[in-house]
């Protein structure tokens, strides 16, 4: 939103950092973001805790409100290639994270070839490949079962679902 006189702004903006949780291994969806654009220069002022609080906002300047979205629903490296190849070409998915989360491989002429594709997933889901970043900054400390003490704290990428939610639930996803 462009302000044309000068203006204040205030956004509380919740789960930018406790991002949307997938289901059944998908992945986390995007979290929200709040950020100011001052005319004339190139780049964005970002609030990390999405709270911008009384921001005065000259003729020009923009403030930028942006919606996560929710999280995938089953493991990326099982989506089907034809439906892939569908998001592809209509932006909803990158190249990038069609080949580095989804294991697709593409042919020269940009179409994903199944073969190629079926070997990488079973290579990435031998690695434990790709990992989800279900939370931008830990806010809270990470759970740990206390009869392993000696061992390190697990990483998120190492949660089960109910953990997840725990972790969740105990940043209370309102920032």
């Amino acid at each position: 939103m462009q302000a044309l006189n000068d203006i204040r702004f205030s956004s509380q903006m919740d789960r930018v950092k406790c991002k949307p949780w997938g289901l059944q291994g998908g992945h986390s969806g995007f979290g929200n973001s709040v950020a100011l654009h001052r005319y004339g220069q190139n780049d964005e002022t970002h609030f990390p805790n999405g709270k911008a609080l009384n921001q005065v906002l000259k003729p020009g300047d923009a403030y930028i409100l942006r919606s996560g979205g929710g999280g995938g629903y089953g493991l990326p490296v099982e989506r089907d290639l034809g439906a892939l190849a569908h998001d592809v070409r209509c932006g909803y998915v990158s190249r990038d994270a069609a080949e580095t989360v989804y294991g697709a491989v593409f042919r020269a002429d940009g179409t994903i070839d199944a073969d190629a594709s079926a070997r990488r997933r079973q290579e990435m889901a031998a690695k434990g490949l790709p990992v989800d970043q279900p939370i931008a900054e830990t806010i809270a400390p990470l759970p740990f079962n206390a009869e392993a003490v000696a061992s390190p704290t697990p990483g998120v990428e190492n949660l089960s679902d109910e953990e997840r939610i725990a972790l969740a639930m105990n940043c209370r996803c309102c920032s």
